[in-house]
C-alpha cells in the first residue's frame, strides 16, 4: 500500500475515556486501567504535522473511533474535525462515541461539522451503565438532543446481553422518538468458550456478570462456531479493500485499529499474537518519521497472507470464511 492508494483514515484522537466498559481494551480483566495508556491525545498541531493538505483532499472519508478512548474526549476534536472539512469540504466525516461527556455546545458543533455520530447505547436508564461503567444516562440523553436538534445525523448501536436483550424493542422506539436515523442491535465476539461469562467490576468492586444474550438470533457466531484452522484459511484483507490505515493517539500507524489491538490489550489476547506484531513493527510512529515512512512496515506483514505463516490478527479479522464486522450486526 502507497499513500497515494489510501483513501479512508480511521483515527483514535485520544486514550481518554470517562467510562471503564468491562470488555474494552482500556480495562483489565479484573477491572483495573490497562497499564499501556498514559492518556495521550493527538493535538490539532500533530494533526497537521502528520496529514498533509494533499493527503487530506485525496480523503473519501476519516472517522474517529478508540480502542482505548473515546474520542469525544479529545482536547482538539473539534478542531480536527473542521481541520479536515476546512481542506477537504466533500470528505464524509464521523464518530463513535459513548456520548456521556462534554458540554452542550460541543455537540451543537460536531452536529454541523459530521455527516454522522454513532452513539454506543447498551440499554435504557436501568441497564446501560451495566456495562457502560461510568456513564450517566441523563448526559447522554441531553447530548443526543443537543445534537440531532441541531440537525446532526444520530446512529444507535446497541450491544445485545442478557441483561438487556429484553428491552431492545423500547430502545429502538426511543430512538425513533428521539430522532436517530438508524437502531442497529449488535453482538459481541469478546466471549469464548473458556469465559462463557464476563465479571465486571466497578472501582475495584464486583459488579454484575455479563452473559451472552439468551436468544441465539443476538448471539455472536464468531464465538459459538469458531473457525478451524484459522492459518489455513485465504485472507481477503479490509485494509486493502477499504484502502484505509489506523493511527493511534500516540501517532503510532497500523493498516487497521486491530492490529493495534494485538499490540496494547490487557484482556485476553495470547502472548503468541503479541509477539507476532510486535516482530513485524518497525518505524510506524508518525510523529516522528513522517506518514509515508510510518507505513512502510505494513509489507512484514503483506507478504505473509498467502503464506502458512499468516499474521494471528489478519486470519482473525480478515478471513473468507467469517466477516467479523458484518455478522456483529443482527
Amino acid at each position: 500500500m502507497k499513500i497515494y492508494d489510501i483513501k479512508r483514515l480511521h483515527i483514535e484522537a485520544t486514550q481518554l475515556c470517562q467510562a471503564m466498559c468491562p470488555m474494552c481494551d482500556r480495562v483489565t480483566l479484573d477491572g483495573e486501567l490497562n497499564p499501556n495508556i498514559n492518556n495521550i491525545s493527538l493535538s490539532l498541531e500533530d494533526v497537521k504535522n502528520i496529514f498533509s493538505k494533499e493527503f487530506i483532499q485525496q480523503l473519501n472519508e476519516m472517522y474517529m473511533c478508540g480502542n482505548l478512548g473515546d474520542p469525544m474526549m479529545a482536547p482538539d476534536c473539534l478542531e480536527i474535525f473542521e481541520y479536515f472539512r476546512e481542506i477537504n469540504p466533500n470528505i464524509y466525516l464521523s464518530m463513535n462515541t459513548n456520548g456521556g461527556a462534554r458540554k452542550p455546545e460541543f455537540w451543537r458543533n460536531l452536529a454541523n461539522l459530521t455527516n454522522h455520530v454513532t452513539f454506543s447505547i447498551d440499554g435504557l436508564e436501568d441497564t446501560n451503565h451495566i456495562y457502560r461503567k461510568g456513564v450517566s444516562w441523563y448526559n447522554i440523553i441531553n447530548n443526543v438532543k443537543e445534537f440531532i436538534n441541531a440537525g446532526g445525523k444520530a446512529k444507535w448501536d446497541y450491544l445485545v446481553f442478557e441483561h438487556n436483550e429484553h428491552q431492545i424493542e423500547l430502545a429502538e422506539r426511543l430512538s425513533k422518538e428521539l430522532g436517530f436515523v438508524e437502531f442497529r442491535p449488535k453482538t459481541t465476539n469478546r466471549y469464548d468458550k473458556q469465559r462463557p461469562a464476563w465479571q465486571t467490576y466497578w472501582r475495584g468492586k464486583e459488579q454484575e456478570v455479563l452473559k451472552p444474550p439468551k436468544q441465539e438470533k443476538y448471539q455472536s457466531e464468531v464465538v459459538n462456531n469458531p473457525l478451524k484452522d484459522r492459518e489455513h484459511v485465504a485472507i481477503s484483507p479490509k485494509c486493502v479493500k477499504n484502502r484505509e490505515i489506523y493511527v493511534a493517539a500516540t501517532g503510532h500507524v497500523f493498516p487497521c485499529c486491530w492490529a493495534h489491538t494485538s499490540l496494547v490489550s490487557s484482556q485476553n489476547i495470547s502472548l503468541e499474537e503479541r509477539l507476532d506484531i510486535r516482530s513485524m513493527l518497525v518505524d510506524n510512529n508518525a510523529k516522528e518519521v513522517g506518514i509515508n515512512k510510518a507505513i512502510e512496515w505494513f509489507e512484514n506483514i503483506f507478504e505473509r497472507w498467502d503464506t502458512d505463516d499468516k499474521p494471528f490478527v489478519c486470519s482473525a479479522k480478515c478471513n473468507v470464511k467469517q466477516d467479523t464486522v458484518k455478522l456483529q450486526y443482527v
